[in-house]
């Protein structure tokens, strides 16, 4: 294919295309906006301004790297999709793509859990650097902290956070549950219509077993909210596994124990992504499954 300027604009048909590595920004994109886009462009006849696309190595398929909804919508209504195509390098992409997060966060349509997922990808994209991803989000580091914070919710909170079910202050509190407990107490939520303050005085009675603990826990010993001091106090049966009842210091204490782990992992293998920093689509499995037994016996098994 020859491109005049290094560019050309052609017609493609929407199963040409197939979606940058880091994907699209929007999760889940709001619904009136994604609607009133698609009317626009159905009674426009078709697409007005072309989205950017980069070649791959096959000659029939080109990534979007920009235009994610008008490529979804054409997709919806059976049209053709008319795409810049600008051969770029992985950091040429990277940048136009981060672009279009940059242009897509200060879009009044942009929930609170696109604008976390967006901030997981910034993370992945500075190699967990979040003083750099903040900078570069023009966000302070503690919005930046408490978006990733929320995709510790299960999908069940993150999709009634979408739809106005429940708040960010819900969400958030949630967060520090497992995910069963998540569950169930959303239907509490919303069934009962619980507030805020009285999530976090629910929140407050829950308690973790210090036995689960991954940080040293020798400094509970003496601790008032170790439940171990309450054992005999009462002519009921209590159990007699001590627990924790002060949940905001078992977080703190827990990130501690992480932010220690990773800093240890990375002496030993360079930069370390936490799993809540790197969304699953980002994320390339190394299995003699995923890259052949060969590469992986010979190869990946070896590698540093």
């Amino acid at each position: 294919m020859n491109y005049q300027n290094n560019v050309e604009v052609q017609v493609l048909k929407t199963d040409q295309l197939v979606p940058f590595a880091l994907g699209n920004s929007r999760e889940k994109n709001n619904h009136e906006a994604r609607k009133n886009l698609t009317e626009s462009i159905k009674e426009a006849g078709g697409v007005l301004q072309p989205i950017l696309v980069r070649p791959t190595a096959s000659e029939s398929k080109f990534e979007v790297v920009a235009g994610f909804g008008r490529w979804e919508s054409c997709i919806e209504l059976g049209f053709d999709v008319p795409a810049l195509i600008k051969p770029m390098t992985d950091n040429e992409a990277y940048e136009a793509y981060e672009a279009q997060l940059i242009e897509n966060l200060v879009r009044d349509d942009l929930t609170i859990v696109d604008e976390s997922k967006a901030a997981q990808k910034f993370i992945t994209m500075y190699q967990g650097d979040y003083s750099a991803a903040a900078e570069r989000l023009g966000w302070t580091q503690k919005k930046l902290n408490d978006r990733v914070q929320l995709l510790r919710c299960c999908d069940d909170v993150l999709n009634a956070l979408n739809e106005n079910k429940i708040k960010i202050g819900h969400a958030t509190i949630l967060s520090s549950f497992s995910e069963k407990l998540q569950i169930g107490t959303l239907g509490n939520i919303i069934n009962e219509n619980w507030s805020i303050e009285y999530l976090k005085q629910r929140a407050g009675k829950a308690k973790k077993y210090l036995h689960t603990a991954k940080f040293d826990t020798k400094d509970c010993a003496a601790c008032p909210h170790n439940t171990s001091h309450q054992i005999g106090m009462f002519d009921f049966n209590v159990s007699d596994k001590a627990a924790c009842a002060k949940l905001s210091c078992w977080n703190v204490k827990t990130d501690e124990w992480l932010k220690e782990q990773k800093q240890l992992a990375e002496e030993k293998y360079g930069t370390v992504i936490l799993l809540v920093e790197c969304s699953s689509a980002d994320r390339n499995t190394v299995s003699s499954a995923s890259v052949g037994e060969s590469q992986y016996n010979e190869g990946c098994a070896s590698c540093e």
